[in-house]
């Protein structure tokens, strides 16, 4: 259901009634007390105003900069899983590229895919051992520095892999 509703100045409570999607009116809110709006006023220091942008506490930030959980992606038979790495955050200079929109879909028209898709920047291939512990890993290599890596698929024997790798635009 939407729910649209005035608020009347900055002392946080409401004037009048809200209207429901289907024409209802709900309870008058004048009276209820309402969120505090905060604003700047001629009381706050200029420096405050000013002082751009603040890293947040050290404890913030390990929490938004840790990696996040791999992918996992087990081979028919389930002798092996694949350990699929991504970023905790995309790269601000992968959300500035230019992109163009057609019927909803937002295309890189220099990379000619879609943009913004979700990548994979590094794959551990580990043995499942017989008690199901991981075994031996090898990391998959060769590939070129700042590799995206997308769509891994396993063969039907679980004996090869096939995925595809882009690169910054110009590769």
């Amino acid at each position: 259901m939407f729910i649209a509703a005035s608020l009347m100045g900055v002392g946080g409570t409401a004037a009048g009634a809200a209207a429901t999607s289907n024409g209802a009116m709900a309870e008058d809110l004048s009276a209820a007390p309402g969120p505090t709006l905060a604003s700047a006023t001629e009381s706050d220091s200029e420096s405050d105003l000013n002082s751009g942008y603040a890293l947040p506490p050290a404890e913030i930030l390990s929490i938004v900069d840790a990696p996040p959980n791999p992918a996992l992606s087990f081979s028919p038979k389930r002798e092996r899983v694949l350990f699929m790495h991504r970023p905790s955050l995309p790269p601000i200079s992968e959300l500035a590229r230019p992109e163009l929109k057609l019927a909803g879909v937002r295309i890189d028209p220099e990379a000619h895919s879609r943009s913004r898709m979700s990548f994979y920047t590094g794959v551990t291939i580990h043995q499942v051992n017989d008690d199901d512990t991981l075994g031996d890993s090898v990391e998959v290599s060769g590939l070129p520095p700042g590799s995206k890596i997308n769509f891994l698929s396993w063969s039907p024997d679980g004996q090869h892999l096939a995925f595809t790798v882009r690169g910054d635009g110009d590769e």
